[in-house]
């Protein structure tokens, strides 16, 4: 490519991106419940589009879930839709794309030859056995549900609808509505299906191996991962950690929320490289974001302040993650509080290489999913829970570092309800219940935290002592008068985490932060 010729591209998708920023100012107070759910699936798809050729910049949750501009001046307006268990509804996604489409040739100034090189894309994994296909001319027309003018209507001025009038509509169906009945028109409907495509996506496991293997790709030339399986894990979480930097930006244009290749592969190459801790936060904040994803997943029917405040203390998670766990003293509160083996087995974790620690973190995946599951359903439930008007207060109980007590050796916890003043969440006890509470009563002996929210059966939760010798279930469940050396352990059946469970409020005060287990018969 020339000069001359670069520059003409530049100067286009600058014009390009000046009606994309018009067109954001209708979208950023709309109805989210679609750029929450799936969000994985569709950062997993943002990674693989930055390692494509010739891709210019990938922007997430600004028109749709993705935009990207190709360095020819092309850009894809991308619908992510991940339905493992349901069908989607066609008819609502084609006329939001047709919506995104109508605007951007609204906004087209065509007497000066601005050309609409513009392409809407729907990329999904459905439970469909077939691919969901793209509605017919007909058919969309219908779904459109106005009279389609013959042509665009050259007495209104469209930038100023869709800059100015439309964004005063909140709700994404009454935007929809008013620029159809005003801009819609029968040329705009036929050349939108033709630049509409639908592509079907493997599953969310299949998906990060595909994108395991471009990053492999990329960073280690062509091959199996084989024994770089654990190196791709870490570079995954860094890719991760590289695409949700976009939620500390508050901007809102497309020039500062947009990510090039290049940025992408200098910050994976330089964390890589100068091998430092960001490896470790890379891969928590990947174990935390897999578990997110999951709930968001097996719980489709969450209302949208649900899903709004679950991102949110999601989003507060990560960014705890990255401070606490910036050095091996983080990290070994961490390893210390969640791996069930005996006190020894992670004394020396300080003290580890790099990479050995990040054996010990993975190590513990599960248990720091567990963790995240519990502590998030809890802060959860108090939100819903809460009866204070103070928003400062309300907002606090969204985010761990309100909860979470500054202790040297263990993740330490003070809920403001509960009867005692600290406790921890620890792996599920079900299986080997003796051996796990000897093991944790033998490294938290010095700190003795007050409660264990740790799932079992009800029978076994009840009253402690620290003595793991002697441990046995205390017979005077007061707690008036409740020796240093004496624990609770919550058994946690009233906290509901399964499949679609998540809507369900707990009123923590009244079962888990309560004196005693109210699912055991004292």
């Amino acid at each position: 490519m020339n000069i001359e010729r670069e520059n003409i591209l530049d100067n286009y998708s600058e014009e390009c991106i000046s009606k994309l920023d018009i067109m954001y100012i209708g979208d950023k107070e709309r109805d989210a419940s679609s750029k929450i759910r799936g969000f994985l699936y569709q950062d997993l798809l943002a990674i693989y589009y930055l390692l494509k050729e010739e891709v210019k910049y990938v922007c997430l949750e600004f028109l749709e879930d993705m935009d990207v501009v190709y360095e020819n001046g092309n850009i894809e307006i991308v619908q992510v839709k991940y339905y493992p268990h349901s069908s989607p509804d066609m008819k609502e996604i084609s006329t939001d794309l047709y919506y995104q489409y109508l605007r951007f040739d609204l906004l087209s100034d065509k007497t000066n030859g601005d050309e609409l090189n513009l392409r809407l894309k729907l990329v999904i994994h459905s439970g469909e056995k077939s691919t969901p296909k793209k509605p017919v001319l007909e058919t969309l027309k219908s779904n459109i549900g106005v009279d389609l003018k013959d042509k665009a209507d050259e007495t209104v001025d469209f930038r100023n609808l869709i800059e100015t009038d439309i964004p005063q509509q909140r709700k994404k169906e009454a935007q929809k509505k008013k620029l159809f009945e005003k801009g819609a028109y029968q040329e705009s409907v036929s050349n939108f299906l033709k630049k509409f495509e639908v592509e079907e996506e493997v599953a969310i496991l299949d998906l990060e191996e595909k994108v395991k293997n471009k990053i492999e790709e990329r960073f280690y030339g062509a091959g199996s991962l084989g024994e770089n399986d654990r190196k791709c894990d870490v570079l995954m979480g860094l890719a991760v950690m590289f695409i949700q930097r976009r939620y500390k930006n508050e901007t809102s244009e497309f020039s500062t929320l947009r990510v090039t290749p290049k940025e992408f592969e200098d910050y994976i190459n330089n964390n890589w490289n100068t091998r430092s801790e960001n490896e470790i936060i890379a891969r928590v904040i990947a174990i935390a974001t897999e578990e997110y994803d999951e709930i968001l997943m097996d719980n489709e029917e969450l209302a949208l302040d649900q899903l709004r405040c679950l991102n949110k203390i999601y989003k507060n998670t990560i960014d705890w993650l990255g401070t606490y766990c910036r050095d091996a003293d983080g990290q070994y509160r961490l390893i210390n509080t969640f791996n069930s083996s005996r006190g020894e087995g992670v004394s020396g974790y300080r003290t580890m290489s790099l990479d050995a620690r990040l054996m010990e973190m993975q190590g513990c995946k599960e248990s720091l999913k567990y963790f995240f599951k519990y502590l998030w359903k809890i802060m959860f439930d108090m939100y819903y829970s809460c009866k204070t008007k103070n928003l400062e207060e309300r907002e606090s109980i969204m985010d761990p570092k309100s909860h979470i007590v500054d202790n040297p050796n263990y993740v330490c916890l003070k809920f403001k309800q509960d009867c005692v003043d600290s406790s921890v969440i620890l792996p599920q006890g079900a299986d080997g219940f003796k051996l796990k509470k000897k093991n944790y009563c033998i490294r938290l002996f010095d700190e003795k935290p007050h409660k264990w929210y740790m799932k079992c059966d009800s029978k076994q939760s009840g009253k402690y002592h620290y003595s793991y010798s002697t441990a046995q279930m205390v017979d005077d469940d007061s707690i008036v008068g409740m020796e240093d050396d004496v624990f609770l352990i919550e058994c946690m059946k009233c906290i509901k985490t399964d499949l679609d469970e998540w809507g369900e409020i707990e009123n923590c005060e009244d079962c888990i932060f309560a004196k005693k287990c109210v699912e055991r018969i004292y």
